[in-house]
């Protein structure tokens, strides 16, 4: 008889960072937010095969996972056989001038309005 005591722990694998993917923590949001009113936001957009932005981060020449597209797309999708399922499935990572950080922040944005119940206080951290 199989039990689950008998079944040895598996860990879920993490298909996406936890980091930089809506739904943002205020502080994400905030960062994000003030890289946006930079003269240049440049960094990387992780699209899903229907176009929405899953997440953003910015450019980081000093970071191996910020610092180019593959180490984006590995910091993104740090585990690879999720990372190679997901580009299967059409997934990509594009460097972005801020036209896209814009798109995310919205999306982060509604995302938030969505999942809030009515509490009659707006909140300013978002």
């Amino acid at each position: 008889m199989l039990t689950v005591a008998s079944v040895p722990h598996r860990t879920t694998p993490r298909s996406t960072t936890l980091l930089w993917q809506w739904p943002l923590t205020p502080d994400e949001y905030k960062a994000l937010v003030d890289c946006k009113y930079q003269t240049a936001p440049t960094g990387w957009a992780l699209i899903d095969s229907s176009g929405t932005v899953k997440a953003w981060h910015w450019l980081d020449l000093g970071d191996p996972r910020w610092g180019d597209l593959d180490g984006a797309l590995r910091a993104f999708l740090p585990d690879t056989k999720h990372r190679q399922w997901r580009i299967r499935c059409g997934w990509t990572v594009t460097s972005d001038d801020g036209e896209l950080l814009n798109v995310f922040l919205s999306q982060a944005k509604s995302a938030r309005s969505a999942r809030a119940p009515e509490t009659g206080s707006d909140d300013a951290s978002l």
